[in-house]
């Protein structure tokens, strides 16, 4: 935690967050408002709000006389969501914005209608920790919605780079493949009317299998605490056994939908330098040119619409 940018990052770190990557996260944040039918539901939480983005999509679409808390621990994050908040026009009056804890949320029992946290779950020191706040302060009937990364696929963000620089031998970063070296299955939707949805559709936590919950962690390259990398298994048994009745829980790819190739092609390359999970060269000649190669396989993937960002978890539980 302490060397997780997200968590300790600058106001730079913030900004560039909010300007740059947001948009590869927004579509899975959108899907989870429109499974959350908002309709009715007057209290609504944020947990993990970044720089606002997800809060305001709230705020767009919730009932006029409800309110939203949104918060993060970043004090970084929080000063980018406030000043977007006032550029957004928002009023203040309908948003509590705070550092919240995911671990322990200050708030009582059975606060709220809707429960939203969105790759935030990742940057938790203990998942089952969170799960049981959530549970705790959401009504009776309270929706969660879950949003995380499946760090097991593989996605463009490091797969162009990483042939274009090179990867160091060990770079402690598992696409596609699983902690034994088992290639995974990557990039598919699994429609939440499918199988997984009948198979746990008002099961009770007794009921699931518990062994492993499907989560897989991997350590970060700093030394820091080992990330969840989210499945449908850990988020459904998770969830089941600190009290949800209803879990459903599927995987959807996440695509760049921006067409400028050179600020994705920027964004890769500052990317692939801060991280340091690539060869990057320090040759600024050489930078040059593969720049021009990153440049190139953007702009292809970006035509065919294939420029992958990423394959998100995502997930719903209702609270009986």
């Amino acid at each position: 935690m302490e060397s997780d940018p997200f968590i300790k990052g600058d106001l730079g770190f913030a900004q560039f967050y909010h300007d740059n990557l947001i948009e590869i996260s927004a579509a899975a944040g959108r899907e989870l408002i429109y499974h959350a039918e908002l309709a009715g539901k007057t209290s609504i939480v944020e947990v993990g709000s970044g720089t606002g983005y997800l809060t305001k999509l709230i705020y767009d679409v919730m009932d006029e006389n409800a309110t939203i808390v949104s918060g993060d621990p970043s004090e970084s994050m929080r000063q980018v969501a406030s000043n977007y908040f006032k550029s957004c026009n928002l009023s203040m009056d309908k948003i509590t914005h705070k550092s919240i804890d995911a671990q322990a949320i200050d708030s009582p029992d059975s606060s709220f209608d809707a429960y939203f946290a969105t790759f935030i779950m990742c940057h938790v020191p203990d998942s089952q920790k969170m799960m049981q706040e959530a549970f705790r302060v959401l009504k009776p009937k309270g929706v969660l919605l879950l949003a995380d990364w499946d760090e097991t696929a593989s996605h463009d963000f490091f797969e162009i780079p990483g042939k274009i620089y090179g990867h160091p031998h060990n770079h402690g970063h598992h696409h596609g493949s699983s902690e034994d070296g088992e290639k995974k299955e990557g990039h598919h939707h699994h429609d939440h009317h499918d199988k997984d949805k009948k198979d746990h559709h008002g099961h009770g936590h007794g009921e699931e299998k518990k062994e492993g919950h499907g989560h897989h962690h991997h350590n970060n390259k700093e030394g820091g605490a080992a990330r969840l990398v989210a499945t449908p298994e850990f988020m459904r048994n998770g969830l089941l056994e600190v009290g949800f009745k209803r879990v459903f829980s599927w995987k959807r790819p996440v695509f760049f939908n921006s067409h400028d190739e050179h600020k994705i092609a920027k964004l890769l390359e500052e990317e692939s330098k801060r991280m340091g999970d690539t060869n990057f060269p320090k040759d600024e000649e050489k930078q040059k040119e593969l720049f021009e190669q990153l440049l190139a396989a953007v702009k292809e993937k970006l035509e065919s619409g294939t420029l992958l960002g990423g394959t998100a978890v995502l997930t719903l539980a209702v609270k009986e």
